[in-house]
């Protein structure tokens, strides 16, 4: 009997602590439900690797994604997107011995009526050493970071549409 009591205990703690986790609107990072409001939307963008991470990281959260803007409670209009890279420092010849990258996307998203978001900025950054004797495994490290930044990116823009 004192078993059972003990089990039934624990089974208690843990559903009022789901009960509080839940009531207090906790969500897994990227699983924040999105509103209704923009719950079928249309991309309006050109295809890329960060759209392409954008559609699924939508996807994730729920949303729909429509091919005709005609049938989407929201347009979300990709305005620009684009990478630079910035020398940090340099070696005694001059050379970059490390860069920082920057992606930045520009967005509005709309429903047929308004602006649900106004002109919206999402930006990542990342340093990284330069080894000019090793161009080739620097070439793919700076591909790694920026696939690491459209994810990180798209989930910020979720986000975003998510606080509507």
């Amino acid at each position: 009997m004192r078993q059972f009591s003990r089990h039934f205990s624990k089974t208690i703690v843990v559903l009022m602590l789901s009960l509080v986790v839940t009531a207090c609107g906790f969500h897994l990072r990227g699983q924040l439900p999105l509103p209704e409001a923009v719950s079928v939307i249309y991309i309006d963008a050109d295809r890329s690797d960060f759209t392409r991470e954008l559609e699924d990281s939508l996807r994730g959260a729920g949303a729909k994604l429509v091919d005709d803007p005609a049938q989407a409670k929201a347009i979300l209009q990709i305005a620009d997107e684009y990478a630079e890279r910035e020398a940090l420092t340099l070696n005694t010849d001059g050379r970059a011995t490390s860069y920082k990258l920057f992606y930045t996307v520009e967005y509005l998203l709309a429903n047929g009526k308004q602006e649900l978001l106004k002109e919206g900025r999402v930006e990542e950054q990342r340093q990284y050493s330069f080894d000019s004797g090793q161009a080739g495994r620097q070439e793919r490290e700076e591909e790694e970071l920026l696939e690491e930044m459209y994810k990180e990116l798209a989930l910020k823009l979720v986000r975003q549409i998510g606080s509507l």
